[in-house]
C-alpha cells in the first residue's frame, strides 16, 4: 500500500509492502517506519514511490525526494525483511530465588543513641531581635533545627546475592532466513482505499512502469507549477472585478476545480475569456430600446391611419409614462 493519510493525528505518506516469508509461506506486512507528512494544502500532488537496485526505496513527493530507505536494514522497516537470528526462548522463566536488587539494608546497623527522630525541623531563632520594625503582634522567627536528622533508616550495603537483571535466554530463530533481495510479487491490480469525510478527494494518473522516467513526466503535468500557481492568482484578481459581480462565483468556482486538476489549465483560461468577453459585450450592447405598446381598447379608424400615427407619436403614452417616472 502506498499513498497519503492524514487524518487527526495521523500524518504520513504510508508504504507498506507485503513480503512472502521462505520458510513459513506467510505473508507479512513491513510498514516504512518515519514516513515523510502529507503536504499541508489543498492542491494536487504527485506521490512516488521508486524501487531501485540495491535493495533502496525513494519516496517523492511533487518529484523532490522526502524518504529513502534500504529493504534488507531493520532500521527502516517494522517489522524487518530479514528476521533476527536469535529470539527470546518462550519457555525460559525467571528463577524464584533470583535476587535483581543490586543495594540492601544494612541488617548489622544501629542507630546512634543521640538520633532523636522527634526533634522538630525548625526552632524559633533565639539571636532574633524583639524591636526589629514592623507592625502586629511581635513573633520570634523560625530557624533550622541543627539537631533535626529526620526519621533513621540503616544504610544500604552492596548485596551479596545480587544476580543482575534477569534476560530471557535467546535462542536460534527457527524463522530465520537469508536474504539478497525481497521477493516483490507481480501487480496484477491497483485498489484506491478511501477513507474520508471531506468533499475534493481525486486520484488519478496512476502510473506503475519500470523507467523512472516516466514518473518526472507524469509529476511535470500533474502538479502546480510556479507559472501555474501566478496564473490563478492573476484569475483570482479578475473574479474582483466590479463589473463582474454578477459572474464571480462561476469564476471562482472554475478556478478553484482547475487547481485541484491542473491539466484543465488552459481550458479554465478559456473559459474565464470567454465569460468575460460576454460581460463586456453585455455591458456595451445589451440595453434594449424600449418599445411602445398600443393601448388597449384603441383601434385606427378606416383610412385615418396615417392620422391617427400622428396623434400617437404626439400624445404621451400612459404606460410608458408611468415607467418612464
Amino acid at each position: 500500500m502506498f499513498g497519503p493519510d492524514k487524518c487527526r493525528s495521523t500524518d504520513k505518506v504510508h508504504f507498506i509492502l507485503q513480503h512472502k516469508n521462505p520458510k513459513t509461506g506467510k505473508f507479512v506486512d513491513h510498514h516504512l517506519k518515519f514516513a515523510p507528512s502529507v503536504p499541508y494544502d489543498k492542491l494536487s500532488h504527485v506521490y512516488t514511490a521508486i524501487l531501485k537496485p540495491g535493495n533502496e526505496l525513494q519516496i517523492l513527493v511533487d518529484g523532490e525526494e522526502k524518504r529513502k530507505a534500504n529493504f534488507l536494514s531493520a532500521d527502516y522497516f517494522e517489522p524487518a525483511f530479514i528476521p533476527p537470528k536469535t529470539i527470546p526462548d518462550p519457555d525460559d522463566k525467571k528463577a524464584e530465588d533470583w535476587d535483581e536488587r543490586d543495594k540492601i539494608s544494612d541488617s548489622d546497623a544501629v542507630k546512634p543513641d543521640d538520633w532523636d527522630e522527634d526533634a522538630p525541623m525548625e526552632i524559633e531563632d533565639a539571636e532574633a531581635c524583639e524591636a526589629a520594625p514592623g507592625c502586629g503582634e511581635w513573633k520570634r522567627p523560625m530557624k533550622r533545627n541543627p539537631e533535626y536528622k529526620g526519621k533513621w533508616h540503616s544504610p544500604l550495603i552492596d548485596n551479596p546475592n545480587y544476580k543482575g537483571i534477569w534476560k530471557t535466554q535467546e535462542i536460534d530463530n527457527p524463522d530465520y532466513f537469508e536474504l539478497d533481495k525481497p521477493d516483490f510479487e507481480p501487480i496484477t491490480a491497483i485498489g484506491i482505499e478511501i477513507w474520508t469525510m471531506q468533499d475534493g478527494i481525486l486520484f488519478d494518473n496512476i502510473l506503475i512502469a519500470s523507467d523512472e522516467k516516466m514518473f518526472a513526466a507524469s509529476a511535470s503535468s500533474d502538479v502546480l507549477s510556479d507559472c501555474q500557481k501566478k496564473v490563478f492568482d492573476v484569475l483570482y484578481k479578475v473574479a474582483d472585478i466590479p463589473f463582474l459581480e454578477a459572474y464571480k462565483n462561476q469564476i471562482i468556482g472554475v478556478i478553484e476545480k482547475a487547481e485541484k486538476q491542473p491539466i484543465l489549465t488552459i481550458g479554465v483560461l478559456v473559459s474565464i475569456v470567454v465569460v468575460v468577453a460576454t460581460a463586456i459585450l453585455r455591458l456595451l450592447f445589451g440595453r434594449k430600446k424600449p418599445q411602445v405598446s398600443c393601448n388597449v381598447g384603441e383601434t385606427d379608424a378606416p383610412g385615418n391611419s396615417e392620422e391617427n400615427e400622428k396623434n400617437d407619436a404626439s400624445a404621451p403614452h400612459p404606460r410608458r409614462s408611468r415607467r418612464e417616472t
